[in-house]
This record gives structure tokens, C-alpha cells and sequence, in this order.
């Protein structure tokens, strides 16, 4: 079985899936939206865009719940060499604190509405050299996301949108990549050639 040989990503604790790294590879460097479904491993491909970020600078992942954002930590946790992976919800810290943690933890792993408060009240932050933004398909009207994407494009940070849900409502779609200045969508399905081979083995199990 073949793992991922990536600095920050553990030896021996990520299986290469050849759809993962061709999609890490098309994404790695530009504003981008990844739409595949439940089971296929977007974590994952956060994760080694995230490890090819790190050098540059701190990350950012969003998540809507608080679970969803213990299950990241935990994942990024389990499966990268980074200490410093802090959980950041309006519950979990006073304010003065969460401005300590945004400025010294590598990964930080919130939900958006945390976020955007602090950003209203005018904390600073520091900048992130990469912003994910799980199911990114919230990414319209008001939601917490828009919010947050508009600030820090401003300020040149790389943004990861990840869904499962592209919805078949193109302007919806449409909406989404404009709120998250994405220029680059990778879309899979589990009949797409460099999938297939995955899907039939997991179906065998």
C-alpha cells in the first residue's frame, strides 16, 4: 500500500489515492472548490494543500458546528505533525484569549460565526496563508463565510472551498464561487476514471 511522502503529513498514515493527488495538484495554488461525495476523502486533500501552505504561513479551517470543528482538530490531530492545532468557538474562549490563540497556533480550526464577530470587533488576527472553508456550500447570502472570505481575499489569503452538495442550482453554484473568490472548481463523481478503482474496492469490503 502506497502513503503519502509529504512534509507535516505523518509516514505511513495517509493511503495515496491517485484522484487526491491529482486534485491536490490542480488546487495547491489558487482559489479553489472541490465537489465530491460523502466518503471520498476531502479531508484529506485539505490536509496536503494545508501541509504545502504551512511554510508560508498560518491556517485557517472553517467549520459550521463546533463537533465538526473537534472532528477536523482531531483528524489534523491524528494525521500531521503540527503541535500547535487549537479549536477556536465563541464557547471555549473569552475574547482577549482567542485573540492569543489566532496569533500563535499554526492551525486554527473555528467555526465562522466566532470568526466574523471577532473580525467585527476588530481583532487582529494576523494574516493566513490558506483559508478552508468546509461545506462551502453555505457560502451565500449571509451566512458567516461571505464575510469572512471578502475580508481575507483583500489580504491575498489562498481559499479552499470543500462540498459534497454542489446542488444542480447553477447560479446557486455560481454564488458560492464569487463569495469565496473561487477560480478553480475540481469536481468528481464515483464514476469518474481516476475514482472508480476506489469505489469498487470499498464496495467489496
Amino acid at each position: 500500500m502506497n502513503y503519502l511522502d509529504m512534509e507535516f503529513i505523518k509516514p505511513d498514515a495517509v493511503q495515496k489515492r491517485a484522484y487526491q493527488v491529482n486534485i491536490f495538484e490542480s488546487v495547491k495554488d489558487v482559489n479553489s472548490l472541490i465537489v465530491l461525495p460523502t466518503g471520498l476523502g476531502k479531508t484529506v486533500i485539505a490536509l496536503m494543500v494545508m501541509a504545502h501552505r504551512l511554510r508560508k504561513g498560518n491556517i485557517l479551517f472553517l467549520a459550521p458546528t463546533k463537533p465538526l470543528c473537534e472532528q477536523h482538530a482531531k483528524s489534523i490531530r491524528k494525521l500531521m505533525t503540527v503541535d500547535d492545532v487549537a479549536v477556536v468557538t465563541g464557547e471555549l474562549y473569552s475574547p482577549e484569549k482567542r485573540k492569543e490563540v489566532y496569533r500563535s497556533a499554526r492551525i486554527i480550526v473555528a467555526t465562522p460565526q466566532t470568526v466574523e464577530n471577532d473580525l467585527d470587533r476588530g481583532m487582529n488576527m494576523g494574516d493566513f496563508a490558506l483559508i478552508i472553508f468546509d461545506e462551502a456550500h453555505r457560502a451565500v447570502g449571509n451566512y458567516a463565510y461571505v464575510g469572512v472570505a471578502r475580508r481575507y481575499l483583500r489580504r491575498g489569503s489562498q481559499m479552499l472551498g470543500m462540498t459534497a452538495s454542489p446542488g444542480s442550482d447553477y447560479k446557486k453554484l455560481k454564488e458560492v464561487a464569487d463569495n469565496l473568490g473561487i477560480e478553480h472548481v475540481e469536481l468528481r463523481t464515483e464514476h469518474d476514471e481516476d475514482v472508480r478503482p476506489y469505489i469498487s474496492r470499498r464496495k467489496m469490503r
